[in-house]
């Protein structure tokens, strides 16, 4: 189980996904979903759980306790925070340490693959994916020491200690910084409680509506879909105005084109209803209202444009 998150920070963990993948034709995606993933431990909300997860979990749990088990030793699932600056963003980082080894001064970070089969030929190439993750956990306890132990069918791999990359912040920094901006404009829209993104935060929680993936999504697309018809409702109004600007300076009353006929109606006399409703609560139009009344309640609008789309 995840580790709850008391504020909006960048974890190891997800730094070390979005940088194995910044030059993936993917990393957009990969950048929102390490987005989410944060928020979900900060909401205390539930994650992603497949096979290959559970296996992870519960390897790691077991070896923990028959190797890693001495406290005088062996310190599990310690927690450290260290805040950056970088270009001027003070960026916090965060790092839970799976085993911190007191006597060697070393962490390790336990790996439990389900899928790729591990050997003593491949062991090192796996373990390199995460020298991000281990950068980040050094950097934030201050620990000159690390390495990747992979459990693999009963067997141990015990792979090469890294040590701290004192240029690792200024290399990856363009990298971090969108990922901090990402992360905070995610976050935004999560409180603002902005439909899609709450969804996919909330998705795996135990309710019937966010295992409806399908209605969840539809109704994401109707409230994108409503906001930019709005936006564009504006614009069109917008044209209009700006069109009949235009007719206006040549003085024509109608205009015809291949695509709209555009002309101005006549001035007319309308019926104000709402007023009459609040005054009158049973009434004829024709024989209940006087002429007196006509002049208050009928209204003299003024000619206006109407615009008429033509068939293709």
């Amino acid at each position: 189980m995840n580790i709850k998150l008391h504020k909006l920070c960048i974890t190891a963990s997800t730094l070390n996904q979005v940088i194995r993948h910044k030059c993936s034709d993917d990393f957009e995606k990969v950048l929102y979903e390490q987005c989410l993933s944060i928020l979900r431990r900060m909401y205390d909300k539930n994650s992603f759980k497949n096979e290959a997860v559970l296996h992870g979990q519960k390897y790691e749990q077991l070896l923990v306790e028959n190797k890693y088990s001495d406290g005088e030793r062996f310190l599990i699932q310690e927690q450290f925070e260290k805040d950056i600056m970088i270009e001027g963003m003070n960026i916090p980082f965060r790092a839970t340490l799976d085993v911190h080894d007191i006597l060697n001064g070393e962490i390790l970070e336990i790996k439990c693959p389900f899928y790729k089969a591990i050997t003593i030929c491949n062991a090192q190439e796996y373990a390199d994916n995460y020298n991000t993750q281990l950068q980040i956990q050094m950097l934030c306890s201050g620990i000159k020491s690390a390495k990747v132990v992979i459990y693999w069918e009963g067997k141990l791999f015990e792979c090469k200690s890294i040590t701290p990359d004192n240029n690792f912040i200024s290399k990856n920094k363009a990298t971090i910084k969108k990922f901090w901006k990402k992360l905070n404009d995610v976050h935004a829209k999560y409180i603002a409680k902005e439909t899609k993104v709450v969804h996919e935060v909330e998705k795996y929680e135990e309710s019937p509506l966010n295992r409806d993936l399908e209605l969840m999504s539809d109704i994401a697309g109707y409230t994108e879909l409503s906001q930019i018809i709005e936006q564009k409702n504006q614009e069109l109004l917008e044209l209009k105005e700006k069109i009949i600007n235009k007719i206006d300076t040549y003085g024509f009353d109608r205009l015809n084109t291949p695509f709209v006929s555009i002309y101005r109606t006549s001035s007319s006399y309308r019926c104000d209803y709402q007023k009459i409703l609040k005054e009158k609560y049973h009434f004829n139009l024709e024989t209940d209202i006087s002429d007196e009344e006509r002049k208050i309640f009928m209204k003299k609008t003024s000619g206006s444009w109407a615009f008429r789309l033509k068939q293709a």
